[in-house]
């Protein structure tokens, strides 16, 4: 199983070099609508994560009354992240250097595949098939359910990809890059690999409870090939 934002591609890319990247643009989009509905911005570790953002926007609504200010709130920030998460897909996502050949080379191998992610499925869908790469997961992609609460760290995304695939938690792998990751595959038992393209990163992945951490895609490339010769 694999995590799309960072272990497959750099989903938030800009659009061209110099350009802002699409994840703080996409955060204040978000943070536009709340505050056109006259809400206050979570304060977050990272401001420019819009998934962390639009999770918290979320969870500040859960507790309230369901009225039509609220409704359309809340159908507001989904369709804005949904909107801008497709925009990313058609146009701006790149792959993460290495991952198409340890895609290809599981693919070969016959080891079962997974995209297990925050975002939306719809948009994976779209970006899996403008890179060649829809095939080698047979259709098996998992985005976030309509209920927010459902986002890793919670294992549902997970426990969705090993039902399709018919395996138990404790034979299933993600790789993943960050600590939700992490949690998510302990959470049920799954083995877990972090990818971490820097220091710092690598030490938040140990720090959550990362055993395994590569810093790039071909050291699992370098690592399948020993496999492939045994």
């Amino acid at each position: 199983m694999f995590d799309l934002d960072g272990p497959m591609f750099d989903f938030y890319a800009a659009r061209r070099p110099g350009l802002e990247r699409r994840a703080p643009e996409t955060a204040r989009l978000l943070e536009k609508i709340l505050i056109e509905h006259d809400e206050l911005l979570p304060v977050l570790p990272n401001p420019d994560d819009p998934l962390a953002l639009y999770s918290a926007a979320l969870d500040s609504l859960g507790d309230r009354p369901r009225t039509l200010r609220r409704d359309a709130l809340d159908a507001a920030l989904r369709r804005c992240l949904d909107d801008q998460e497709m925009a990313a897909a058609a146009e701006s996502a790149v792959p993460t250097p290495g991952v198409e050949a340890v895609l290809r080379e599981l693919h070969r191998l016959g080891v079962p595949l997974a995209v297990t992610s925050n975002n939306s499925a719809d948009a994976i869908r779209v970006l899996l098939d403008r890179t060649g790469l829809l095939a080698v997961f047979e259709n098996r992609v998992f985005g976030r359910s309509a209920d927010h609460r459902r986002m890793k760290p919670h294992p549902d995304v997970l426990e969705r990809a090993l039902g399709a695939l018919g395996a138990a938690p404790r034979a299933g792998l993600l790789i993943g890059d960050s600590e939700p990751d992490v949690r998510a595959a302990a959470a049920i038992g799954a083995a877990f690999i972090g990818f971490a393209d820097s220091p710092r990163k690598a030490e938040r992945l140990r720090t959550a409870g990362a055993d395994r951490v590569v810093s790039s895609m071909e050291e699992i490339h370098e690592a399948l090939g020993r496999v492939a010769v045994v």
